[in-house]
């Protein structure tokens, strides 16, 4: 009898055991069911290259990366890639610092957003989650910051500004916009002496007709220059070319100056070329 019982009980085990294989198989192909479908909806969406909302809105008003430098924020740029189960998603801190976090396909309290592990510095219960927001038919990218009870703290809206970006420097975003709205275009520019050429500006930087220069390099990160800093566009930017002008935007025209350092800060000096936007 002993045997029997010994034996009955092993099958009782044998039974446990496949029940439990078979309940773990259903929840790992869940799981996976699961991530594939997030995976469906979120990356057509949140792919790409995104900039701060807030800054380009004040770029936009006042012509000047120096002035709107303060509307950068703490995640200024964000590239977004899959990758398996989640998303590495690198990152500008203020534009001037690389850094990346993880989003991961999980569903959270809102439909639209998914979990991330960045961190609150001032409140380790306090949590991101990385979203969108459809508004007048335009998608925007939303990071979310919650409390400990799940009560939104803010959020902070993005601009998707390219599909992706052909080189590594997580300012890409914020140097393509700032090109985009500032300097792009063709233009009629006069030098001190009077002589007329005309000047293409690319978005992607480049440039055509000025002289013999290149490309151009918008400063937009001023999180080490003097207190006292004008605007500053970088022409053939580390080449033996290189050289620095201070500008100002006023209605269709950029005016480019030479720059003088005055008791260890920057300023305008004689202006040297002005372009007309034709």
């Amino acid at each position: 009898m002993k045997k029997i019982i010994i034996f009955s009980f092993g099958i009782f085990l044998l039974i446990i055991s496949c029940s439990n294989n078979k309940k773990n198989t259903n929840n790992s192909s869940q799981t996976t069911l699961k991530t594939d479908s997030l995976k469906q909806v979120f990356c057509p969406i949140i792919g790409g290259v995104w900039v701060i909302s807030d800054y380009i809105e004040e770029i936009k008003k006042t012509k000047s990366p120096q002035k709107s430098s303060n509307h950068l924020g703490f995640i200024s740029a964000m590239v977004i890639y899959e990758k398996s189960d989640s998303v590495i998603i690198g990152v500008s801190l203020n534009n001037h610092e690389g850094f990346n976090f993880t989003a991961y396909f999980e569903q959270t309290q809102n439909k639209n957003s998914l979990k991330t592990n960045i961190p609150d510095y001032y409140n380790e219960l306090n949590y991101y989650e990385l979203g969108y927001e459809k508004i007048n038919d335009e998608i925007f990218l939303f990071l979310y910051h919650y409390d400990q009870t799940n009560k939104l703290l803010n959020k902070t809206k993005y601009t998707k500004i390219a599909k992706n970006q052909s080189d590594s420097d997580m300012a890409f975003g914020i140097q393509l916009i700032v090109n985009e709205l500032l300097f792009s275009g063709n233009y009629l520019i006069i030098d001190t002496t009077n002589t007329e050429q005309k000047v293409v500006f690319q978005t992607d930087g480049s440039v055509n007709g000025l002289s013999n220069f290149k490309d151009f390099y918008i400063l937009t990160d001023f999180a080490t220059s003097p207190e006292i800093c004008p605007d500053i566009v970088i022409f053939d930017l580390h080449k033996p070319t290189q050289k620095d002008f201070a500008f100002q935007l006023k209605k269709d025209a950029i005016y480019l100056y030479s720059i003088i350092e005055k008791d260890d800060n920057m300023e305008l000096d004689t202006l040297i070329y002005t372009l007309v936007k034709q």
